[in-house]
């Protein structure tokens, strides 16, 4: 014997979901949406479905399971105005122009990855029909925008984060020559082995530049050099703290 459940209608969205990590399928012709007193009752016929759904309510604080109501509306006619009748909810009708009938076909062949995005976009053509107008490819975008925002909200993934170029390691001994080697970290993330060679004019007092460049940048720090006579100045040591780099 199968059991319904009527639950708010704000919380379709996160009842569904939540089934959905149970592993229990969803067919949304199979859901029953209450307008008077904005629920949706839906029914399951399994033991195994029963407790899934069961344990989804409650583990969810946020969806809120109502006892299922009796749709009624006053007779003005009788006891003064004061009896209730039951009545069955109005049917929804939507009216469509052929192109916007056609589109929304197609939505639902080649771009609906779930049938949850099916009764999203139901949802809004009922909205946008409550006015009883007819509906035409005007209002497309309407009906998928939060659809498309839900897709692609940057907020949904984990970005990496760029990391500046950097020395990463000296691959020549220090005081040898005027130039230095070292493998350096770039904007694209490759690791390349790179000559600093001394800019003999910035030299003061012990102090001096040294730059490499690639196809893409150049690359300037400081370093200590040493005189060595008739030979020139050697780089003894480099200052890491100081690398900075320049878009060619």
């Amino acid at each position: 014997m199968g059991k319904k459940f009527t639950i708010k209608s704000e919380d379709k969205a996160a009842f569904l979901n939540r089934l959905e990590k149970f592993g229990v399928v969803v067919d949304t012709f199979d859901i029953q949406d209450n307008k008077l007193d904005k629920t949706f009752t839906i029914e399951f016929n399994t033991p195994e479905a029963i407790k899934f759904v069961e344990k989804a309510i409650s583990n969810s604080k946020g969806i809120d399971q109502t006892k299922t109501p009796k749709n009624v509306y006053t007779d003005k006619k009788a006891n003064g105005g004061n009896a209730l009748k039951e009545v069955e909810n109005p049917k929804d009708v939507i009216k469509l122009d052929v192109p916007l009938f056609i589109r929304l076909l197609e939505y639902a062949r080649e771009d609906a990855k779930t049938d949850m995005d099916l009764h999203d976009v139901a949802e809004k053509v009922i909205a946008l029909s409550s006015k009883g107008q007819v509906l035409t490819m005007a209002n497309y975008d309407s009906m998928m925008t939060d659809k498309i925002q839900e897709q692609f909200n940057p907020e949904d993934y984990e970005w990496e984060e760029e990391e500046d170029p950097k020395i990463v390691s000296v691959n020549s001994r220090m005081g040898k020559d005027s130039y230095v080697d070292c493998d350096v970290l770039t904007l694209s993330g490759e690791v390349k082995d790179l000559r600093f060679d001394l800019i003999s004019d910035s030299i003061w007092e012990g102090y001096a530049e040294c730059e490499a460049e690639d196809e893409d940048f150049t690359y300037k720090m400081g370093c200590m050099v040493g005189d060595w006579g008739s030979d020139g100045y050697r780089i003894v040591d480099i200052d890491k703290d100081s690398f900075e780099f320049f878009k060619k």
